[in-house]
């Protein structure tokens, strides 16, 4: 049977790239005013196809919105030492082969040792000395070295500028989006944990219990990434403004990222209860329960005033007093939180 334009499209769907968001359009926006901008500036000063001046923006720019100028000085340093590298093997008599596996050597050694944090090797100094020998036996030219040591650092130089004044990383508008996101994720999950609550599900634990251990992993994460932002409000002149509310919102995000470790908790008994074979906890118990989680759910990401949880004395079943006493760690943690002064 032969599927029409519409189904074949949902179907291709799945299998196609996303969007690009606003921030991805912009950095490729970014890099084009950069690049272009370098190879001006070069060829204004003299140097007739200045490849590396390009070059630098293209891999050095970054989409990191906790960067202070979204410019990787990794990969920056990664392109000078590509130069260095090509430039003294282009002194060298050698077979090519020999060349070649002398340079990956050298320069990916190298790449192991300018790597940034969570890369596995800083590869752009082996490509960039691929390039400087390639252009230097091509041409035979002596002075490809020094010109590409000067195009390289102007193409730097015009990276770190257009980053700097071209839509600057905004770690206060992420820290923001990071907030609302973990919000929503608690008011879902909570809403999760409510409803197994009320209708066991064997299958519903295990789904949620997964869930919520991955979008608790994710907080941490947030929360880590999130402490580079001072540093770039710090160094950003035109967003150093932003420092108060940043640092309430960095806040607000430890605080929902907090909750979610006692979340993670309560998804496990609640889980455990709606797995068990044996006596499964008390009706009335569980409705209380699962009002009690509603309610929380509010609460914990911006709604009314915190009020008192479920007192755990007045319940039989163990995994019942289990969930009260989570439910109280909470609240007294969003309490806290709330009467502590701002840092």
């Amino acid at each position: 049977m032969t599927r029409g334009p519409g189904e074949l499209v949902r179907s291709l769907q799945p299998r196609l790239p996303p969007r690009p968001t606003g921030g991805e359009v912009r950095l490729a926006i970014k890099m084009v005013v950069a690049g272009t901008l370098s190879w001006w500036l070069c060829t204004v000063l003299g140097q007739d196809r200045p490849l590396f001046a390009v070059l630098v923006p293209l891999v050095a720019m970054s989409g990191d919105p906790f960067s202070a100028v979204s410019v990787s000085v990794a990969r920056t340093i990664g392109v000078f030492a590509g130069v260095f590298i090509g430039l003294g093997l282009l002194q060298l008599s050698l077979n090519s082969t020999l060349l070649v596996l002398i340079l990956l050597v050298a320069s990916l050694a190298v790449g192991l040792l300018l790597r940034a944090r969570g890369w596995p090797i800083n590869n752009q100094v082996a490509i960039t000395a691929m390039f400087m020998l390639y252009l230097g036996v091509a041409t035979k030219a002596q002075e490809v070295g020094v010109a590409r040591i000067w195009e390289t650092a102007l193409g730097a130089g015009v990276a770190v500028a257009v980053s700097v004044l071209l839509w600057p990383p905004d770690p206060l508008a992420e820290t923001r989006r990071r907030v609302a996101r973990l919000h929503d994720w608690l008011r879902q999950d909570l809403a999760r944990v409510a409803h197994l609550l009320r209708s066991p599900s064997a299958d519903e634990a295990t789904e949620t219990l997964d869930l919520v251990r991955d979008r608790s992993l994710q907080a941490v994460q947030d929360v880590l990434e999130v402490g580079r932002g001072e540093r770039a409000l710090r160094w950003n002149p035109r967003r150093r403004r932003d420092s108060a509310a940043f640092t309430a919102e960095r806040r607000r995000l430890t605080g929902a990222a907090r909750q979610y470790r006692h979340l993670r908790t309560l998804a496990r008994i609640a889980a455990d209860a709606a797995g068990e074979e044996g006596p499964a906890v008390p009706t009335g118990e569980r409705e209380r329960l699962a009002e009690a989680v509603f309610v929380l759910a509010g609460e914990v990401t911006g709604g009314p005033a915190v009020s008192a949880p479920i007192d755990p004395a007045t319940l039989d079943d163990p995994r019942s007093v289990g969930l009260a006493v989570k439910m109280r760690h909470m609240v007294d943690d969003l309490a806290a939180m709330e009467a502590a002064p701002p840092t």
